[in-house]
Parts: C-alpha cells; sequence; structure tokens
C-alpha cells in the first residue's frame, strides 16, 4: 500500500470465528480481536445485542484503520459480507489477500520470536494484514515451498528446488529494491550480497541509532565492510533522504556520473540539440503541475528565438525563454544539478529529478541511441554504464514498477452479485486458478469467471509471450494465480452461476 496506513486483518473461520489483528503504518501490531460470522457464535462469544458488524465497526474505528486485508480461505466470502455489512463507508476498503503459508508462518520459530505474546490464530491475521501493506516484506519469511509453487514441487529434487525458489526469492527483492530503514531483518537478509548475521546488525543499529540519512551510514554498522558495502548499496534505498539518488538503483560509485549527466540534460540547449525540432515543430515534453507553488513547467522541444535570461545559484537555475510563437515558459532545474556545481558537494532533489525524468524518458529510446553514445563520450564513461544510470534516474523514486501493481492494491468498498453485472462490464480480478483451458477470475462477486483459453489470441492483453509462436498461447503462457487482471464481461449465466469473461483491451 502506498501510503502505508493502520490495517486490519481478518483470518476468516466459521466455528472459531475470525480474528482480527490491526497493526500500524509500520506494522506493528496495535491489537488483536475476534468477531463471529452470523450464525456461527457461541454461547456468551459476545454481548447480546452486539451484531457481529457493528463490533467490527468498532474495533476498526478504534484504530483508525482506512483499509481491510481479508484471508483467502475458508469463510472469506462471509466474512466479505460481514465488512460490507459494517457500513464502513468510502474511507474504509477491503481487499481478499492471499493467505498462503500464513499457517506455516504462524508456528514458525521466526513468528514466534517477532510476536511472543500472540497465539498462532492471531498471528496468521498480522500476516494477513502486513501482506496488503507491504507483500515482499512478508512473504520473504516463509519458505517459498510453502506458497503452493506447483503440483509437481514434490517431484523435483528437495534442495534443487530449495536452492531455485530461493534465487528467485533474492532476485524479486534486488529488482524491486528495499527501503533500509522500515525493511525487517528477514526482508534485508534476501538483499544480495547481505547474510543473516549482517542484516539482523543493520536492524538492530537502527533501532538503537535512528533511521539512516543516506547509505553510507550503513558503514557505521559493525561488520559491514567496504566490500559488503559495495556489493549491497545498490539494492538498498533511503526514503526521504535529503539527496534523492539515495531513493534511486543508482549504485553510490555512479553519483558523480548520475550527477554530471543530470547538469548536462539541464543545461542550456541541450534538449533542442538532443531532439533536432524545427521551429514550427514545437513540442511539449511535460507539464508538471505538481510543484509547491502549483505553476505547471513546461519543457518545450525547439528552436527558440529573441533573448534568454539565465540566474544561477548553488540551489536553482531558472531560465527563462520566449519560444518562436511568442509564449514565454519556464524551466527550472533544483538542487544543485546545476552547470555551477561540484559534483562531490551536490544535492539532487526529487524536483531535479522530476523535471529530468520526461526528457530521459526519450532519449532512453532506440532512436536517440547515437546521442546517448556521445553524451556518454563527453562524460568520459561507458555507454552501457550511461544506460544504466539514465534508467535509474528515469525511475520515479519509491515507484512500484511491477506491472499491474496499482491496480493489484485497489480496494473494495462496496459490496457486489452477479446479478449486478452486465455483458460488456469491464472490471479488475484476480487470478485464482489456471487450467488447461483457461484461467478463472475472482472479481469480487462471490462466484469466479472463466476467461476460456478461446479467447486468447495471439495479441490478447496480458499475453506473456510465453506462446513460442504457437499461435494462440496456453493459459499457463498468459496467466498465473494472484496476478491482477482486466477483464471484459462476456456473459452471465445466472441459473448456473457462471461468469465468460475475456481480457480486456
Amino acid at each position: 500500500m502506498r501510503p502505508a496506513s493502520v490495517v486490519v486483518g481478518v483470518d476468516p473461520a466459521f466455528r472459531t470465528g475470525c480474528k482480527l489483528a490491526a497493526v500500524d503504518a509500520t506494522g506493528a501490531v496495535v491489537a488483536t480481536g475476534v468477531v463471529y460470522l452470523p450464525g456461527f457464535e457461541p454461547r456468551g462469544a459476545r454481548t447480546p445485542g452486539t451484531p457481529a458488524p457493528a463490533a467490527l465497526r468498532a474495533f476498526v474505528e478504534a484504530h483508525g484503520a482506512t483499509a481491510i486485508a481479508i484471508g483467502d480461505g475458508q469463510g472469506t466470502r462471509e466474512a466479505e459480507k460481514l465488512v460490507a455489512d459494517a457500513n464502513l463507508g468510502d474511507a474504509v476498503g477491503w481487499r481478499v489477500v492471499s493467505e498462503a503459508g500464513a499457517s506455516v508462518y504462524s508456528a514458525s520459530p521466526l513468528a514466534v520470536e517477532e510476536l511472543p505474546s500472540l497465539d498462532v490464530s492471531s498471528r496468521g491475521a498480522v500476516s494477513i494484514a502486513r501482506r496488503l501493506q507491504d507483500p515482499l516484506s512478508e512473504l520473504v519469511k516463509i519458505d517459498p515451498q510453502s506458497l503452493g509453487v506447483g503440483l509437481y514441487q514434490h517431484d523435483v529434487k528437495e534442495a534443487e528446488l530449495a536452492g531455485e525458489l530461493s534465487a528467485v526469492v533474492e532476485s524479486a527483492v534486488a529488482e524491486a529494491g528495499v527501503n533500509v530503514n522500515t525493511a525487517s531483518a528477514s526482508l534485508l537478509a534476501r538483499v544480495p550480497g547481505l547474510s543473516k548475521s549482517i542484516a539482523g546488525k543493520i536492524a538492530s543499529h537502527r533501532d538503537a541509532n535512528g533511521a539512516f540519512a543516506d547509505r553510507a551510514g550503513l558503514l557505521r554498522v559493525r561488520g559491514l565492510g567496504a566490500k559488503t558495502f559495495t556489493q549491497c548499496a545498490g539494492f538498498l534505498r533511503v526514503d526521504g533522504a535529503a539527496d534523492a539518488l539515495e531513493m534511486t538503483s543508482v549504485h553510490p560509485e555512479s553519483y558523480d556520473l548520475a550527477r554530471a549527466a543530470l547538469r548536462e540534460i539541464l543545461s542550456d540547449g541541450f534538449v533542442e540539440d538532443a531532439f533536432g525540432c524545427g521551429e514550427d515543430d514545437v513540442d511539449v515534453v511535460e507539464i508538471d503541475d505538481s510543484d509547491s507553488d502549483g505553476d505547471g513547467d513546461v519543457v518545450y522541444v525547439g528552436t527558440t528565438t529573441t533573448t534568454t535570461t539565465t540566474t544561477t545559484t548553488t540551489t536553482t537555475k531558472t531560465t527563462t525563454t520566449t519560444t518562436s510563437g511568442g509564449t514565454k515558459r519556464k524551466r527550472a532545474s533544483s538542487g544543485g544539478a546545476t552547470a555551477s556545481s561540484s559534483s562531490s558537494t551536490t544535492t539532487t532533489t526529487t524536483e531535479t529529478l522530476a523535471r529530468a525524468r520526461p526528457i530521459l524518458a526519450r532519449l532512453l529510446t532506440p532512436a536517440r541511441s547515437p546521442r546517448v553514445d556521445a553524451l556518454a563520450t563527453s562524460l568520459d564513461a561507458h555507454p552501457l554504464a550511461l544506460r544504466g544510470v539514465l534508467a535509474s534516474l528515469a525511475a520515479k523514486p519509491g515507484a512500484d514498477d511491477r506491472r499491474g501493481a496499482d491496480r493489484a492494491s485497489l480496494l473494495r468498498t462496496h459490496a457486489a452479485t452477479a446479478k449486478d453485472l452486465g455483458v460488456g462490464d469491464v472490471l479488475d480480478g484476480v487470478v485464482r486458478n489456471v487450467v488447461p483451458f483457461g484461467a478463472f477470475v475472482d472479481v469480487g462477486v462471490g462466484d469466479s469467471g472463466l476467461v476460456h483459453r478461446s479467447t486468447l489470441g495471439a495479441g490478447s492483453a496480458g499475453a506473456g509471450g510465453g506462446g513460442g509462436g504457437r499461435g494462440r498461447p496456453e493459459p499457463h503462457d498468459v496467466f498465473r494465480a494472484g496476478q491482477s487482471v482486466r477483464v471484459k464481461v462476456t456473459g452471465l449465466d445466472l441459473a448456473r452461476g457462471r461468469i465468460s469473461l475475456a481480457l480486456a483491451e
């Protein structure tokens, strides 16, 4: 979830009641409880006259939760209806999350160490809540083999399977990056270059001395030397750091190159020289209205006329230009990415990266490859090294690059049934099962719909490109369990509870 907030986890159950756990924005446990589904209340379990929806609403409101995570095990639909009946309004949404491996984690030594005062069932609810907040941080605590990786996992040699799955987890952690100030020791241990021992020391140092201000602060951790720092620094992030480069995947060894590249990209005339537009071919690269002053900064690509006035300070450079059309615009670069700044003392701000990002997006296209090579030559850098740095700078700091990540974090605020659907409706759903003839997708109406393999044309949206040139791709080439997809309703058979779906274009 972005931004992180208080979440209530619900571990559905009939006889023993739905376990509740409220966790704060950092994942720390605030409170636990239990609420029984209507019709399953044991005698004396709750005060007569306090309906289950009201009890749930009181728990959520008491802890200021803005989201509810419901485990996808037995009783999920009944738990969803309970949440909907609580009438929490649009301010509180819910989402069904996978509880695969939650029971394994609940009984593990790590769970006992992290949550010693909670019973096994309450630990499961905590894990479910945290999975909505930060799934990667929670899932790394579980043996990948316990996550249901496939029907034939037991036919593979256990040691080989464990090694391959561990490598996949480590690769995913490296690609996503880890916030060193919020990551648990379990997550830090999955960062390439860090051992469990060093990860634990980082967490202990952070708890004792406060948050890290920059990556260099890691060198003050006992046992973490220069070699380990070089190996792990590029995979760690320091969100909220004064220097925006600390929030990117740019390695500290490449900071000077990154700053030099930013100075060149944001210098006068670079845009016009790089994209070569004529006087009558002025194009807008970006309109950014996110600045605190509310003014949109418009960067034009094209030839300019009249006089250009430039004012430079140590932190801000403002260029006022009159275009050939006679309209004045401004382009500013803040935070030391200026021609007069020294790369060793410059602090790169998020505003600097925001203004450079649209230019970088164009510069990194194949058509501009010669221009990147020329820039690399001028900076005395290898073209491949420069492209890697520019790609890291082009990514928004803190952004989630996983495909469908935003869709996967959408919360529901109203309950729906199949009767509410109509042919042609476009819905967001989650793949629950993949079979040879298609995929079953949960669209939040109780019954999962089927995306039949006959609808998977060669150009279908979401196709993973794994069809191998065989024409229509196989369902397993397109879908995976837990994947968020956008689908269109193509048919309804309410009498038999069947919903036909197709991937939306």
